[in-house]
C-alpha cells in the first residue's frame, strides 16, 4: 500500500508541475522516503514500465494533507526522486533551471541553471523530458536537446552534449521532449534522426542524405561516466516517445516508438535488429512511450490521431530472426501528450480529450 500511495502522489505532481506543485502528507507517507524501492527516478517508474498492482479493497484512501507547496515556471518534466530527496525541471527566461530539494520539508538543497537556444510557442515551451537519476548523478535533457550530467551531492556539472552541434538533431515545433534512459554503464537518447521533409512528410525506408554530410542517427549511447560516444544507431526518424528497455528470451533489447515505426536495438551495440511499420503518413508527432507487457511478449502503443489508436505488437523470434505483428488493437483508447499505466491486466488511459478508458 505505500508504494502504490506515493506513486499516486507522484502523479499528482505531473499533473501541475507546469504551475508548481504541492506536498501531501497521507499517514506518515513522508516520513518514509528513504525506502529505495519508493523511488521514482525516471520516466514511467522504477522499472520504466508504468506499470503496477492494482489497490485492492475498498477502504478509502486517507485523506491528504498540505505539507508544503512551490511555484514552478513552465515546463512538461515529471519530478523523479531518491531516498528523501526530489529533483524538479523548470523555464526560468532564457534558462532551464534544475532543483534538488528535501520531500519532507521542501527546502531547497541546491539549483543547477543552464541558458537554453530554443523556446517554443508559449503552450510547448519549458522542459518535455523527465530526468533520470542513476548512482551519483541524474541525467536532464533540455527543451534545445542539450544532455547534462549533474552530480546529485553538489549539483555540479559532471559532462554536457549538444545534440544539434555533435549529431546534427533538428528541433520538432515544440523542441526536444525524449526523457533520457540509462542502461548499465550508458545514457541512451533519440537524436530524432533524418527529418522528411514537411510537405511530403511521409515514410521512406531509407530517407536521401545531402551530398557531404554525414547521416544523423536515429540514438546514440553515452558513457554515463564520461559523456564520450558509445555508439550511434542507422538513422530513423525519432518522436516525442521515450524509449523503453525490455528483455525477451534472456537478450535486453532497446524499442523506440518512432515517427513511423517501432524499431528495436541491440543496447550493447546500437544494431538495428527489427523495424515494424506503423503507418506511412506523419499525422501527429508520437509522445506515448510504448509499454513492456512482459507476459504475453507484446509492446503496447497508442496513436492519438490515427484511426487504430492503441495496438499490441506481438514479438517473438523465428530461426533466430525476430518477427512482429499485431496481437490486437481497439480504436477507442486514442492516447494523446501522455500514457497509459498498464495494471496487472488492465491497461488504463484515457481517450481524446477526457474520457477514462479500461482495456
Amino acid at each position: 500500500m505505500m508504494t502504490n500511495l506515493r506513486q499516486i502522489l507522484i502523479d499528482s505532481f505531473i499533473a501541475i508541475l507546469a504551475c508548481g506543485f504541492l506536498v501531501f502528507d497521507a499517514s506518515g507517507l513522508v516520513a518514509n522516503t528513504a525506502q529505495a524501492q519508493d523511488d521514482w527516478n525516471q520516466w514511467g517508474g522504477p522499472e520504466r514500465n508504468f506499470s503496477g498492482a492494482a489497490l485492492e479493497g475498498d477502504k478509502p484512501l486517507p485523506k491528504p494533507i498540505l505539507s508544503w507547496k512551490r511555484e514552478l515556471g513552465k515546463g512538461h518534466a515529471a519530478i523523479v526522486t531518491s531516498g528523501e530527496f526530489g529533483y524538479s525541471v523548470h523555464v526560468n527566461g532564457d534558462d532551464e533551471v534544475v532543483e534538488k530539494w528535501r520531500i519532507d520539508n521542501g527546502q531547497r538543497v541546491w539549483i543547477y541553471r543552464y541558458k537554453v537556444g530554443y523556446h517554443a510557442a508559449t503552450e510547448y515551451d519549458g522542459p518535455h523530458a523527465t530526468p533520470a537519476i542513476q548512482n551519483d548523478r541524474i541525467i536532464v535533457a533540455s527543451i534545445d536537446a542539450q544532455i547534462h550530467a549533474i552530480d546529485t551531492s553538489s549539483g555540479k556539472m559532471i559532462w554536457r552534449r549538444d545534440l544539434r552541434a555533435d549529431f546534427g538533431s533538428k528541433l520538432p515545433q515544440s523542441g526536444y521532449a525524449c526523457s533520457p534512459l540509462v542502461w548499465q554503464d550508458r545514457v541512451i537518447v533519440p537524436t530524432l534522426g533524418e527529418a522528411q521533409p514537411p510537405e511530403t512528410e511521409r515514410y521512406t525506408a531509407n530517407p536521401k542524405i545531402p551530398d557531404g554530410r554525414k547521416a544523423i542517427p536515429g540514438a546514440i549511447a553515452l558513457d554515463f561516466r564520461t559523456g564520450e560516444n558509445v555508439w550511434q544507431s542507422e538513422t530513423f526518424r525519432s518522436s516525442h516517445a521515450s524509449p523503453i528497455k525490455i528483455e525477451i528470451d534472456k537478450e535486453p533489447m532497446l524499442v523506440f516508438h518512432g515517427m513511423f515505426e517501432l524499431v528495436g536495438v541491440d543496447p550493447s551495440k546500437g544494431t538495428i535488429l527489427w523495424k515494424h511499420l506503423l503507418r506511412r503518413e506523419a499525422a501527429d508527432n508520437v509522445s506515448f512511450t510504448p509499454i513492456w507487457d512482459s507476459e504475453r511478449s507484446q509492446i503496447l502503443i497508442s496513436h492519438g490521431y490515427c484511426d487504430f489508436g492503441t495496438q499490441a505488437i506481438k514479438l517473438e523470434k523465428n530461426q533466430g530472426k525476430w518477427r512482429t505483428s499485431v496481437n490486437w488493437t481497439n480504436s477507442r483508447m486514442q492516447i494523446v501528450h501522455t500514457n497509459a499505466v498498464l495494471l496487472n491486466n488492465t491497461l488504463v488511459g484515457t481517450k481524446r480529450p477526457s474520457a477514462t478508458l479500461m482495456v
